[in-house]
């Protein structure tokens, strides 16, 4: 099964996405499309501020790159990640710019991201 993204909600300022496998065996999917929440521009940056987790084997979550994807996170376990923000470092000037790549190992659970907003356009 691939992940499943449910936008739980979505402002001017940051969105709450919420991400579901089960039983996923290394599978790499979009997590979070960018260009589905309100004020996307090309270019556009997400980056994590948040995370609520509860995960039996492992999700790693990239920064989806033109080029290269540049690792975020990865999670497994169950827990609450508190940090400092994970800011969205790849360099990307299309549509995909803000994506989310998520790739699963053996994996079931969910993963709750909060994610702020940088350079999308009822934002600028």
């Amino acid at each position: 099964m691939a992940i499943t993204t449910k936008i739980l909600s979505d402002t001017k300022t940051h969105a709450k996405v919420l991400l579901t496998f089960d039983n996923d065996s290394a599978t790499t999917a979009a997590a979070v499309d960018g260009s589905g929440l309100s004020g996307h521009a090309n270019g556009a940056k997400l980056h994590i501020n948040h995370i609520n987790y509860g995960i039996t084997g492992r999700l790693k979550l990239e920064f989806k790159g033109s080029s290269t994807d540049v690792e975020a996170i990865n999670l497994t376990g169950a827990g609450v990640y508190y940090g400092a923000v994970i800011k969205n470092t790849a360099t990307n000037t299309t549509v995909t710019g803000g994506d989310i790549q998520g790739t699963t190992v053996s994996a079931s659970g969910y993963a709750l991201l909060t994610l702020a907003k940088q350079d999308m356009g009822e934002n600028s």
